[in-house]
């Protein structure tokens, strides 16, 4: 008797296991398969209960591409709370006589909103935020400034964009970094064109409200066959105000609209500024200007001439010594994080991460912002060891490493923490808004909002990390929850093949919850 019973229970663990293995037997299966055998694979996925339901390669470092923006986005909101807000100061030394007249520069000072003069949906519109700063000049007295408009960037200091970014990607408007005051997520907008016959440059069209006078670009491009690839490149720096197109546009293509890196954010902002108030009637005698990095005004002149030092160079005043006249204020760290994680915006990303080192102390520079972060993501109780490499917050740069194993134990402690509500609420979902819009077209809605993930991908790249709600989708604190993160790198298959397989495996690993 005892000895049928004993087989009995052995059967029945064997059900049993068989049952919570099945995604673990289809994740090895999956690995031993092209395109995944001859790539770097990385699955684990367990439920809030404890329950591992998969796990291979789980604590192999692997690139996350975007799938870093959780890592920035969870600290961020750990360091600061979700209702942080960035403020945009203005203020003026010099004087203003009875005429009104300021005899002195007008600073705009800027403390690193990433959404002035941005486009999206939780950016105040620029003739708005412009009417907000008119008004503080009225409020002073101010009918005419006889100096500058001085765009202050100084809030960030250091690199522009992470010194690890390919040069590839720096023209790029996902390739974009600013300091303290960016403009229009430091972006200039064209519409591209072919040009009338092969081996003709293509028109290139600004397509910017306010232009950037002081920035030359040539155009090496050309028209190249019917049908052909789209190559058309831009490459700029803030060496100086030059930029160049190179590559070939398609013959017969129809205008491609685009966006690339301006690399002079802050003197962008004060120059479109300057133009909205000569529309209103306040004259602005010297025009725009920024602060260089030896703390010198630079107006648009002094860029031309290379930006060197001279006996009539200008130091900028320090901001603690200036008149101050008011303030505007971002929209909440919550909305900024919404829309950094569900559009995937790197410019957002990387100013979370280096505002991170100016709270912490820093200057705002990659190697504070990134030493700030780790403290953060120990003090949230998460053991950093060798599972985690930061070297940017967006994760655009090839040399961040992170593993399943860390990004699920992210997800734990910030489902686990007061900042979960708005964490989760950040993430898109399959067929929503935002990255995941095409994500499991075939299955229902019933099914879709089951998943709150980030997608990551570059060239042989393809991540989702993420929450899996259980099937009533309660996301309360005592939800059975899972926790996910599959990763593959060095894929030489595309994206459009190994997609629908990580799909499969996110609905799988859904059907055990």
């Amino acid at each position: 008797m005892r000895k049928i019973l004993f087989c009995l229970v052995l059967i029945a663990l064997r059900l049993s296991a068989a049952g919570q293995g099945s995604v673990q037997a289809y994740v090895e299966q999956m690995a031993r398969q092209e395109p995944l055998r001859s790539a770097s694979f990385g699955v684990l996925a367990v439920s809030s209960r404890g329950d591992t339901l998969a796990r291979y390669n789980w604590q192999n470092k692997l690139v996350p591409a975007s799938n870093m923006k959780l890592i920035t986005t969870a600290a961020a909101l750990s360091r600061l709370g979700s209702g942080y807000r960035y403020e945009t100061a203005l203020g003026y030394d010099g004087a203003i006589d009875s005429t009104g007249c300021l005899h002195g520069h007008l600073y705009l000072i800027g403390g690193g909103d990433p959404t002035l003069g941005a486009e999206d949906d939780i950016a105040i519109p620029t003739d708005t935020l412009f009417s907000s700063w008119k008004a503080l000049l009225d409020a002073a007295g101010i009918q005419t400034i006889d100096g500058f408009v001085v765009g202050d960037g100084r809030r960030l200091r250091g690199d522009l964009e992470s010194p690890d970014w390919n040069l590839d990607d720096s023209g790029t408007y996902y390739g974009t970094g600013g300091d303290g005051l960016c403009f229009h997520e430091n972006n200039l907008d064209f519409g591209i064109e072919p040009g009338d016959s092969l081996g003709a440059a293509p028109r290139i069209i600004s397509l910017m409200r306010y232009d950037t006078p002081w920035l030359h670009i040539s155009n090496h491009g050309v028209t190249g066959a019917k049908n052909s690839s789209n190559t058309l490149m831009f490459y700029t720096t803030d060496l100086a105000p030059y930029a160049q197109w190179r590559g070939s546009f398609p013959l017969g293509r129809k205008r491609y609209l685009t966006s690339v890196s301006n690399k002079y954010g802050a003197l962008t902002a004060a120059h479109a500024f300057c133009c909205w108030l000569d529309e209103a009637g306040i004259s602005v005698i010297d025009g725009p200007a920024d602060i260089d990095r030896s703390g010198y005004i630079r107006g648009l002149e002094r860029l031309e001439d290379g930006g060197g030092e001279s006996p009539r160079s200008l130091k900028a005043a320090l901001p603690d010594s200036l008149v101050r006249m008011g303030s505007t204020w971002s929209p909440a760290l919550s909305e900024i994080i919404r829309e950094t994680n569900c559009r995937s915006d790197n410019f957002y990303a990387e100013t979370l991460l280096r505002t991170l080192g100016v709270q912490a102390g820093g200057d705002g520079s990659y190697d504070s912002a990134v030493a700030a972060e780790k403290a953060i993501l120990s003090k949230m109780g998460l053991q950093l060891g060798n599972s985690v490499k930061i070297s940017d917050g967006s994760g655009l740069a090839r040399n961040n490493y992170v593993s399943p194993d860390f990004l699920v134990r992210l997800l734990r402690a910030v489902w686990k923490s007061g900042a979960r509500s708005t964490f989760l609420g950040s993430l898109p979902r399959p067929g929503g808004k935002g990255t995941l819009e095409q994500m499991m077209q075939k299955e229902s809605s019933a099914v879709k909002k089951r998943f709150r993930l980030k997608s990551g991908s570059m060239n042989g790249v393809l991540c989702y990390s993420g929450y899996i709600l259980p099937s009533d989708g309660a996301s309360d604190a005592g939800a059975n929850v899972i926790f996910v993160s599959i990763m593959t790198n060095n894929c030489s298959a595309s994206a459009a093949k190994v997609r629908p397989l990580l799909e499969g495996l996110l609905l799988r690993i859904a059907a055990e919850n």
